[in-house]
């Protein structure tokens, strides 16, 4: 099997990457591991969804692969999703992709604009993808939006909500799933919890155990494979 782990940053996975052997490096992004019989690639693509996007496109079209895997930190929105918990991100949205309109916001699709053909229903992107993976199956699956700006201001936050009834956000998941979808490869996104979508307050945040628990679902998952 051969495999792509995609994250924004190498501290999200770092203790994933040490628990896999290392064959080479690909490019200054992209380094080759192996685990058991799998293969696995690993795409650092730096923050957001611009680099995400041109990164995982250029390697899809370069390589093939059996799945996807992208792995990363998010924010949730529902309490009832608790802090350090990981979640299957099953619909994204481009939150922000839209028109003002005084004190309304357009989503762009609702404005009669193109935004990706088939890629999209109603403005999001679902995960369709067929995934025989029983760990994966396991996790709760939620609706997430990717954002350029992380909410951190009550009246955006609440304005979201109300747009989008999002769980999480994140500021690279709807790229992954675009490219993925557009190349045809089968993905799934889990993003481990790191604190909840507020007015910013980061003693609030638990990041190392949010990693700590992506990382050891992240091996359980690859091992199912």
């Amino acid at each position: 099997m051969k495999l792509l782990i995609v994250s924004a940053t190498s501290d999200e996975i770092k203790t994933l990457k040490n628990s896999l052997k290392k064959e080479s490096q690909l490019s200054p992004e992209l380094e080759r591991y192996h685990h058991k019989n799998i293969i696995i690639d690993i795409l650092i693509t730096g923050v957001g969804m611009v680099p995400t996007a041109f990164r995982l496109g250029k390697v899809l079209r370069n390589e093939k692969y059996d799945f996807a895997l992208n792995l990363g930190i998010a924010g949730s929105f529902k309490k009832e999703i608790e802090i350090e918990s990981v979640v299957n991100v099953k619909t994204e949205i481009f939150s922000e992709l839209g028109i003002e309109d005084n004190e309304n916001f357009i989503p762009l699709y609702k404005a009669g604009f193109e935004t990706g053909g088939k890629i999209f229903e109603e403005g999001r992107i679902m995960n369709n993808s067929v995934i025989n993976n029983s760990e994966i199956k396991k996790l709760t699956e939620v609706t997430g939006i990717t954002v350029n700006t992380v909410h951190g201001n009550f009246e955006s936050i609440e304005k979201v909500k109300r747009l989008y009834s999002p769980d999480i956000e994140s500021m690279e998941g709807a790229a992954f799933f675009f490219a993925c979808k557009n190349e045809k490869t089968g993905f799934a996104e889990l993003r481990s919890v790191s604190n909840y979508v507020e007015p910013r307050n980061k003693s609030n945040w638990n990041n190392s155990e949010a990693i700590k628990n992506l990382n050891n679902i992240a091996m359980e998952v690859i091992n199912c494979f």
